[in-house]
């Protein structure tokens, strides 16, 4: 006698498909966060040792045109100009220029009450900062281009340790190491502890990549470049630092990182402006790949694509990655499977730790490490997303505008 499949049995043999797609699809989204923040940074250290490129010590005193595009930096500029003219450099071999992107406040004057001490004002008309940038360049008149921003102290001795490693023909690039200065009371708020964090693990992979070969992409704080190097910037919507990064990487140069040489920002102190600010630079981070997508090709730029690929896009995609995850976690684990049960508590205990971070973060128990680095994960996964649609719309603000700006209530347009 035969048994006919009941019509739980036949849903059940229909649903065991989807279900299998639908594992595969957790497990391969898995991976791709995984290599994102974990798998990358071990596979770059890993080929750091491995394949190292040290860039030989030497005495070098190469011309400087020290750049410093300003926007309303009355607050910080005379602090700034007193760390340059510091350095222990030989003032004749410096040029000093501050290029004025409109500013309406102080700005114009302090740069000129500097005049005597050799720094320059270049006043344009508001314009945004990468076409101020291009423009500001073709004033330079020696070797290296030094470009730094207004609100980066720098350290004693950092202009040398960076000139030094044009001792080096192969080097058309050096990076400074950016640092966050601590509060008047020597406390942290959430946000600022996690952008520390953050500028920790960014810091390693510089390091990584410049061992190989070239980092991805200066930071805008302090960095050099060749200025024969420099090329016409025509899009106003990419980031001077990546655009001329990618300079560097065309013309066959190395782009490094110089852990001796050193800037103090401010910590932003506001998780909204951190929003803000990442929401700004990821969207046209994302502009500025797209427009050297050429160099996304290995057999255009070699390792650099992976670099490119895993430092500036796949992390870009990470917080859509992670909401797929979990509504596959919670599919897969209403259909009682374990195993899911467990990734779904572990998801929604993150999760929640991540807003009572948000909520704390203005009461003292929020500054807790375990609040805090989830709370600003997640707020750097919510502005990927954000700045990739903005991308995608097209939505590239060509102004820049400081975090403080923003605690202060501030337009900056």
């Amino acid at each position: 006698m035969t048994l006919l499949p009941s019509r739980r049995s036949a849903h059940q043999q229909q649903a065991a498909p989807r279900a299998r797609v639908r594992e595969w699809l957790f497990q391969g989204l898995l991976l791709l966060i995984g290599y994102t923040s974990v798998g990358y940074p071990l596979l770059i250290g890993m080929l750091g040792r491995l394949q190292a490129r040290p860039i030989p010590s030497a005495a070098c005193e190469p011309t400087l045109s020290i750049v410093i595009p300003a926007y309303n930096e009355e607050r910080v500029l005379a602090r700034k100009l007193a760390s340059v003219l510091s350095q222990d450099y030989p003032s004749e071999r410096m040029e000093i220029i501050v290029a004025s992107d409109g500013s309406t406040d102080a700005t114009d004057a302090i740069v000129e009450s500097f005049a005597a001490s050799g720094v320059r004002l270049a006043r344009f008309e508001r314009m945004g900062k990468t076409p101020m940038i291009d423009r500001a360049i073709r004033l330079a008149v020696n070797d290296i281009v030094v470009l730094t921003d207004a609100n980066a102290i720098l350290a004693p001795g950092s202009l040398r340790a960076i000139a030094v490693n044009f001792a080096d023909s192969s080097v058309g690039g050096v990076s400074a190491d950016e640092r966050r200065e601590p509060s008047s009371d020597g406390s942290s708020t959430p946000v600022g502890f996690g952008e520390q964090l953050y500028w920790n693990y960014d810091k390693s992979l510089k390091r990584s990549e410049s061992r190989i070969g070239s980092m991805v992409s200066a930071s805008g704080s302090l960095w050099a470049i060749r200025r024969s190097i420099v090329q016409p910037i025509t899009d106003p919507s990419v980031h001077d630092d990546f655009a001329l990064s990618t300079q560097v990487i065309r013309a066959g140069y190395r782009l490094v990182f110089e852990p001796d040489a050193v800037t103090w920002e401010p910590p932003v102190t506001r998780g909204d402006a951190e929003l803000q600010r990442k929401v700004r630079i990821i969207s046209g981070g994302l502009r500025s790949v797209y427009q050297a997508r050429d160099l996304l090709l290995p057999w255009n730029s070699g390792v650099y694509a992976l670099q490119l690929w895993s430092h500036k896009v796949l992390r870009r995609m990470t917080g859509f990655g992670a909401i797929a995850l979990f509504a596959l976690t919670l599919s897969l684990s209403v259909a009682r499977r374990p195993i899911y049960r467990c990734w779904l508590a572990a998801q929604v205990g993150f999760y929640t730790l991540a807003a009572l971070g948000w909520v704390g973060e203005r009461r003292a128990w929020g500054k807790r490490p375990w609040l805090a680095a989830p709370y600003y994960i997640c707020l750097s996964l919510i502005a990927s997303m954000i700045g990739f649609v903005n991308f995608l719309r097209g939505r590239i603000d060509l102004h820049w505008q400081r975090a403080s700006d923003v605690e202060a209530g501030e337009s900056g347009q």
